[in-house]
């Protein structure tokens, strides 16, 4: 459900994964679009070893297929 309302902050963000064909990103560990994406269950976060307060931010398999398959959701409409 979080994949059909996601707001055009999270929509731009989640773009950076499909533009550099890659499931993870290194961010700072409180990135705030990153934080609440993990919230709703899209990404999860695991450590680096906190190198410069960094974190990887993977997306979960489910959203990856979902949005490859319903590219239309991530449209800054």
């Amino acid at each position: 459900r979080a994949l059909n309302n996601l707001s055009m902050e999270e929509k731009e963000f989640l773009k950076r994964y499909f533009s550099n064909n890659t499931k993870v990103l290194l961010l700072h560990y409180k990135h705030p679009i990153a934080s609440a994406l993990e919230i709703q269950g899209i990404l999860y976060q695991t450590s680096s070893g906190m190198i410069n307060l960094k974190a990887n931010f993977h997306i979960i398999p489910y959203a990856w297929t979902y949005l490859n398959e319903h590219p239309e959701l991530l449209k800054s409409t």
